[in-house]
């Protein structure tokens, strides 16, 4: 503005033939320089104002009101709330049983129950197997997979938020296998054998291979074909070809005997 008035006064003071033409070029320049000028000072008030562009929540402040800072100049770290991810560590011998995400045809991975403790209430959440990091762990030999929930503080949904930095625990659904036959553990003898009724009525030794052990129970993937009969009662080598009769089954393929 006091650019302006000093040009209208050169140039007023020029009509009358009081100034030269050199000082009338002169107060141009500085009008026209200080048109830019505000012009990029309107640029720059216009960008003081941050926006995401995400909804999201300020996690941190670091810039108090009225300070001044220079471009590039950290002043909060924001996170958005669309969804929230988890980090988890899955043992390599576990990996054959989930759905993972982009493998084996699978296009999303396993559902999870993610649960924690909220003031003395346990609280579950829904989230999916996302992704996974690509590299096992050096030293715990784990490959650590990404699970994602969507709208963590329960935005849209009304739910119990889950805020950002909560310790929880994860149960993950495994995928569906076939052909796997449950069995107690304690029928299972050494070098994985097992005692098979056969056709004539006689207890066989047969080798199987198992898909893992837990708890009370053993999983057998092979070594077992539809309809045979494994005794539950616990025997030593020396009975090998005895002729046994059935006094009870559990299921239609597992059945206990007496000599």
């Amino acid at each position: 503005k006091q650019r302006q008035i000093e040009y209208d006064g050169a140039s007023k003071l020029r009509e009358q033939g009081y100034r030269a033409e050199a000082e009338l070029a002169s107060a141009a320049a500085a009008l026209a320089t200080a048109k830019a000028e505000l012009v990029r000072a309107r640029r720059n008030l216009e960008r003081t104002t941050s926006r995401l562009p995400y909804q999201g929540i300020v996690r941190s402040k670091e810039a108090a009101l009225g300070q001044l800072v220079n471009p590039g100049t950290r002043i909060g770290v924001v996170f958005a709330t669309d969804y929230a991810e988890v980090r988890l560590p899955i043992p390599q011998s576990k990996l054959g049983f989930l759905e993972l995400p982009g493998v084996e045809g699978y296009d999303e991975g396993s559902l999870i129950d993610l649960y924690t403790d909220v003031a003395g209430e346990v609280k579950h959440w829904s989230a999916r197997l996302h992704r996974t990091e690509g590299v096992f762990d050096e030293r715990s030999r784990a490959l650590y997979m990404v699970a994602r929930i969507e709208d963590p503080y329960g935005i849209h949904s009304g739910t119990e938020p889950l805020r950002i930095g909560t310790f929880v625990n994860a149960n993950i659904q495994g995928r569906e296998l076939r052909d796997i036959v449950p069995l107690p553990r304690y029928v299972l003898r050494a070098g994985n054998n097992v005692w098979v009724v056969d056709s004539s009525m006689r207890l066989r030794n047969r080798r199987v291979t198992l898909l893992r052990t837990g708890g009370d129970e053993i999983y057998v993937s092979a070594g077992l074909d539809d309809g045979d009969l494994v005794s539950l009662t616990t025997l030593d080598s020396s009975f090998d070809s005895s002729e046994v009769r059935i006094q009870s089954r559990i299921g239609t393929d597992v059945l206990r005997e007496r000599q």
